[in-house]
């Protein structure tokens, strides 16, 4: 972490224990406001492990989250349409599984030519 990183940390970290203070009127998220600019002023060692320490809570916070929204957002939404959808597209979904094919892929006898491999996509 850089000393830039350090410095936006701690005056994030700042301006959230302002924001505690506003909303709910207590003196110590005034003292602790203080105490962080006074820290993100003057840098340091305790500066470097407060922000290093928040970033790293972050991260765990956000691999955390990023679960629980999948895990919402598919059981809860795509499992329901997935379910009403085979519920009255039965015709479509007994197709589907029936198939005869046992794969989508097609063998193709033909020579390759230059033309063949210049625009793939």
């Amino acid at each position: 972490m850089n000393k830039e990183q350090e410095l936006k940390t701690m005056i994030v970290l700042t301006l959230a224990w302002l924001i505690l203070f506003v909303i709910f009127k207590i003196k110590v998220f005034l003292l602790l406001t203080a105490l962080f600019l006074l820290l993100a002023l003057f840098g340091g060692k305790p500066s470097y492990w407060i922000a290093k320490g928040w970033l790293k809570f972050a991260d765990v916070v956000g691999k955390f989250n990023t679960k629980v929204i999948i895990f919402i957002t598919f059981y809860l939404f795509i499992t329901p349409f997935a379910i009403i959808y085979r519920m009255f597209n039965k015709k479509q979904v007994k197709d589907f599984f029936d198939k005869k094919e046992k794969s989508y892929f097609k063998d193709i006898n033909k020579k390759f030519e230059k033309k063949d491999l210049e625009q793939l996509w």
